[in-house]
């Protein structure tokens, strides 16, 4: 699949979806960099800072899973 159709598939998903979930999280994947920016900003989300969690990537991760 193209790029354009990943995301058309997932706007589609959280529109039809949003009300399941308490929060949803956009992660560019575009590069390394990109996808380690887009945890940081996830970081910074206040239910991220109320639960202390820290910005590195592992913490990111292991906070979202």
């Amino acid at each position: 699949l193209g790029s354009a159709s990943k995301t058309q598939i997932c706007l589609k998903f959280v529109e039809e979806h949003s009300d399941r979930f308490w929060k949803i999280f956009w992660i560019d994947s575009t590069s390394a960099e990109t996808i380690e920016l887009s945890l940081q900003d996830i970081a910074g989300e206040p239910e991220a800072q109320a639960s202390g969690v820290g910005l590195s990537v592992e913490d990111v991760l292991q906070w979202l899973s």
